[in-house]
């Protein structure tokens, strides 16, 4: 009896300080501001880590593949970082050991939240994730506005600002639809969303609206939700068609309003885009040179590749003097070119992984669990628009979903 209440005493003392550490984790997470050497999360993951190497006492399970996955994608990253070229230039391998930590510590993120899976509390992630973006949209906007310049306090891009709000305002919209109420929820998702279109970022704006539109109306496949989808897109399309909701965008957004309206003349004249087809080039060309462990992290941009312009509209960027000093512009590429093979195929794989079994297990999977799978639907498209791979906040999502596969319903 003795050693039963011990053991039951040593457990709720474990899983109290496990829930404020992780607490504490997703939140800054969500709310990614504060910067010191690396993003504050960073040092509640170690206080985890150390917390249940101390004080955790259930065994090890190493029969799960994405945690494997996990561990192979570190592998990948220093594989890659020991075989990067340095006929490229010496200056590389010193690139790629900077970055090498990062690589290695998302893998193990996964690995680690999928031993660590029973323990998640997703009611205390929802409220976390949530207060965490309420915090970062006007710390974001303000910091802009009056140009603040804390070192501790991290200055982010507009593409970042989209893509934390593509891996964080599902969540973010679950938990204040079932806190406040789903009309509040939706005022908060048309305030996201004119943030995004404020700011012109068109992928960050559409799938922020296909992503929230499933937390707040399609939790399960059936005829009910096919036929509301369907009267959505309807909907959509007739309001987009009338005169004073195309007059309206194109006065907000010149940017939006060519992906929408001038679809055929951004694929052949938009800057933005006819420069990601450029570095798409670029990294196959340099995969093709470097096919297994790639040209090391951190490098693509700064190595030189053959831009040929195979494609419409190439002659308004290939001659741009600074076209290989650019970054990939595309986290698949930047993965296949940076790190070859040896990491792309886990990556890929772990993403493939983690939607699939979104997709055929969609009206089983625990409604609680489910805009984070969301968020990965968004995070796989905008990885094609962008390199935001290497924010940590985007890794956090994977291997949150990784946990949640393995996690009794």
């Amino acid at each position: 009896m003795v050693q039963s209440t011990f053991s039951k005493q040593h457990v709720s003392k474990f899983k109290k300080r496990w829930d404020k550490l992780f607490f504490g984790l997703t939140f800054l997470m969500a709310f990614p501001a504060i910067l010191i050497v690396q993003n504050l999360s960073f040092y509640f993951f170690v206080l985890l880590l150390f917390h249940k190497v101390k004080f955790g006492r259930e065994k090890m399970s190493y029969d799960k593949l994405l945690f494997w996955l996990g561990l192979l994608f570190s592998y990948g990253a220093i594989l890659s970082t020991i075989n990067t070229p340095l006929v490229e230039g010496k200056e590389n391998m010193a690139r790629a050991i900077s970055a090498m930590p990062n690589y290695v510590y998302w893998g193990f993120l996964i690995a680690f939240l999928v031993n660590s899976r029973e323990y998640i509390n997703m009611s205390l992630v929802h409220k976390a994730i949530f207060y965490g973006v309420l915090c970062y949209i006007p710390y974001f906007y303000l910091r802009e506005a009056f140009s603040i310049n804390i070192p501790v306090l991290q200055r982010t891009s507009n593409n970042n600002y989209a893509f934390l709000m593509i891996c964080f305002s599902p969540t973010a919209l679950y938990y204040c639809s079932y806190t406040y109420g789903k009309k509040v929820a939706i005022l908060l998702w048309i305030g996201i969303l004119a943030s995004l279109l404020f700011l012109g970022r068109r992928a960050g704006f559409t799938l922020v609206g296909l992503t929230g539109s499933g937390v707040l109306f399609f939790n399960r496949v059936n005829i009910k939700t096919l036929v509301t989808g369907i009267v959505t897109i309807v909907t959509i399309a007739i309001l987009l068609s009338t005169p004073f909701i195309e007059d309206t965008i194109h006065d907000a957004n010149e940017r939006i309003y060519g992906l929408i309206y001038e679809r055929d003349k951004v694929q052949t004249e938009d800057r933005s885009y006819l420069t990601r087809m450029a570095m798409v080039e670029k990294g196959l060309n340099l995969f093709e040179r470097y096919p297994y462990t790639g040209v090391g992290l951190s490098n693509f941009s700064q190595i030189e590749g053959a831009v040929e312009g195979d494609f419409d509209g190439s002659q308004f960027v290939i001659n741009k003097q600074d076209l290989n000093t650019l970054s990939a512009h595309n986290s698949y590429i930047s993965i296949l070119s940076e790190g070859g093979l040896f990491l792309f195929v886990p990556f890929i794989l772990i993403l493939f992984t983690i939607i699939l079994y979104f997709i055929f297990n969609f009206n089983t999977i625990n409604v609680d669990n489910k805009p984070l799978y969301w968020s990965i639907i968004g995070m796989t498209f905008h990885y094609y628009y962008i390199s935001a791979v290497v924010n940590v906040y985007g890794w956090f999502v994977i291997a949150l979903c990784a946990a949640l596969k393995y996690r009794k319903q």
